[in-house]
């Protein structure tokens, strides 16, 4: 059996491939450059009509993000859904009246509901309401409590500590969905809809199409319900170290995508994302929230680092980790790549914080579905941080001294 502190990474790059694959189908712009990009809150309304990659007719109501030369559209409906209609598949783009707007939490939760009726049966579903989030889910009270806590705490924390460190986040535009799952059946059928099936051999799961975060109770099983209350998800969850780490791991993501650091469907190095999450996912299962501190020294992420260059590191493994996603999308190097890839974001905010945000600010300004090329990246990396040789040897000095 696969020990929990391993099998998430490769969910994770399963998942990764599932993006980048994603990401391939909406390159509609990359021969022509996008005639027009709005990003607007007040962006007028569109009722977007098309035939989707099953050749299902849909009408969408949204905003229109960007609208390439081709007559192509990026379009991103009122529950903060994007979708991407290729010229061949627009039928017809209609202005509406009046302005977009997000949909309410009230209407965001009946819509998640309808959305998980269709994709099969999830027995009687409930929609709860938080500050900044929407839960839908089938599963006890409890965890279900229990999560919405540490989800808010986790967003106020992010928030906080970014600004502490000289990046301005933003609210979250859209109520931020969530679904809960009881069964890993119910969570595996789900990831399939979401063609995203790798996924399932986690505990969660961000999907950047739909803006929302997937989760199985952490506390129930094919052969019983959900804990009955707080006290019992805390022993419950104690027992799951990594499995707590993956929930916060994909919530990060969620609120990196939304609070202004990263952009979906822009150019982003999975290093980054993946290395922005791993800062934060650490558990702290002797607090009984789970999780409560942003930075802390991530065993399971140092050790693998340290295996990685003692055995298999090779002189240009920097270099290759910021220029390509592709070894994150490899079986064989997918492990070593996120532990990579953790090691330099801890040693860059640590070390070089006011550097750090810079280039977080740079790549949060990226134009959407343009995509740079390995020079550009690594161009911009080290105009940033400077010689990268010398970097990878501070690297190494910082993370062999730390505990």
């Amino acid at each position: 059996m696969i020990d929990d502190r391993n099998r998430w990474p490769v969910t994770r790059r399963q998942a990764t491939l599932a993006l980048l694959s994603l990401l391939g189908t909406t390159r509609f712009c990359s021969a022509s450059q996008p005639k027009e990009t709005v990003e607007s809150s007040a962006a007028p309304l569109h009722s977007v009509h098309f035939r989707d990659a099953e050749n299902n007719e849909r009408t969408v109501p949204g905003r229109v993000l960007v609208r390439a030369a081709d007559g192509g559209l990026l379009l991103e409906d009122r529950a903060g859904r994007l979708w991407t209609v290729t010229a061949e598949q627009l039928v017809i783009d209609e202005p509406l009246n009046g302005t977009f707007s997000p949909l309410t939490p009230v209407e965001l939760g009946a819509a998640l509901i309808d959305e998980l009726n269709s994709a099969g049966s999830f027995g009687d579903l409930k929609a709860t309401q938080s500050g900044h989030y929407v839960v839908v889910s089938n599963t006890g009270q409890a965890f279900v409590d229990w999560t919405v806590a540490m989800l808010e705490r986790l967003h106020d924390a992010f928030r906080h500590f970014w600004a502490r460190s000289g990046f301005e986040t933003h609210d979250p535009e859209f109520p931020l969905p969530v679904v809960i799952l009881q069964s890993r059946e119910q969570f595996t059928r789900l990831a399939t809809f979401d063609h995203t099936p790798a996924s399932a051999q986690g505990q969660g799961y961000f999907l950047i199409t739909a803006n929302r975060t997937t989760l199985v109770d952490l506390t129930a099983s094919e052969a019983a319900s959900s804990a009955r209350n707080i006290a019992e998800v805390q022993r419950l969850v104690k027992r799951h170290p990594a499995s707590v780490a993956t929930v916060v791991h994909e919530a990060t993501h969620q609120i990196a995508f939304n609070c202004g650091m990263h952009r979906r469907y822009a150019d982003n190095p999975v290093w980054l994302t993946e290395g922005i999450a791993m800062y934060v996912e650490t558990p702290d299962l002797n607090s009984r929230r789970g999780w409560q501190t942003i930075g802390r020294v991530n065993q399971n992420r140092l050790l693998q680092f340290r295996d990685f260059v003692a055995k298999r590191r090779k002189s240009d493994s920097l270099q290759t980790l910021l220029q390509s996603n592709a070894r994150f999308a490899q079986v064989d190097t997918a492990i070593d790549a996120y532990s990579e890839a953790w090691a330099l974001t801890h040693f860059l905010i640590k070390t070089r914080l006011r550097d750090f945000t810079a280039y977080l600010q740079k790549i949060a300004a990226q134009p959407l579905l343009q995509w740079g090329d390995p020079e550009q990246r690594l161009a911009d990396f080290t105009g940033a941080f400077g010689d990268l040789s010398d970097i990878d040897r501070n690297l190494q000095q910082y993370l062999r001294r730390l505990a």
